[in-house]
């Protein structure tokens, strides 16, 4: 708002200066005070507009929500699926090897004076050696100077072979097996189906 002051002068000099309405003219008692009442802002701009002094916000966030629908609470429910998993169980496995072990078999007399290779048998292993035949040989020829004892000759032999499967050492192993494990790979809303 302006306001404009004279003091002093004639009706006519104050009339001289910017009186825009003869409205605005008061009683002139020697001095004369005019008041601009005019809306005009000190910028000039007039009226302030307020018309448009309303604003709008996005609300907060729900599970899920669209304008001009109501909003929806996403209800979750887990899917799951299944998926093979190794179970480990380490055992200790022993280590086999196939051995040729060598020998000696007596023969035996039959009742025609024929002799048989079918005798006892005498296995160089655990400990026993050829040193060891020739030694059960020895003392029957002693015994006999066939060296038939009990229908065995042991003055005579054969060589015989057989394999074995012999322990050489062990191994860690993992004879473990798969079993069947259910989990959650993904959830879905159970109204609206979307997916998380």
């Amino acid at each position: 708002m302006r306001r404009k002051k004279y003091e002093g002068g004639s009706e006519e000099e104050i009339s001289g200066y910017a009186l825009e309405s003869s409205s605005y003219k008061d009683a002139y008692d020697g001095s004369l005070s005019v008041t601009d009442d005019s809306s005009e802002t000190e910028d000039g701009s007039g009226d302030t507009d307020t018309e448009n002094n309303e604003s709008t916000s996005e609300g907060g966030e729900t599970s899920s929500s669209t304008s001009g629908s109501s909003s929806h609470t996403h209800t979750w429910v887990d899917h799951t699926a299944t998926k093979q998993v190794w179970v480990e169980n380490w055992v200790e496995v022993a280590d086999y090897e196939t051995v040729t072990i060598y020998g000696a078999q007596f023969y035996t007399v039959q009742s025609d004076g024929t002799m048989l290779s079918n005798g006892p048998i005498y296995w160089f292993e655990d400990g026993f050696t050829r040193d060891d035949l020739e030694e059960i040989s020895y003392n029957a020829l002693k015994a006999n100077s066939q060296g038939i004892i009990d229908g065995v000759c042991y003055a005579q032999y054969v060589n015989r072979t057989k394999t074995e499967q012999v322990q050489t050492g062990s191994h860690m192993e993992d004879q473990g097996y798969y079993t069947t494990e259910t989990y959650v790979d993904y959830q879905y809303c159970s109204g609206c189906g979307v997916t998380r």
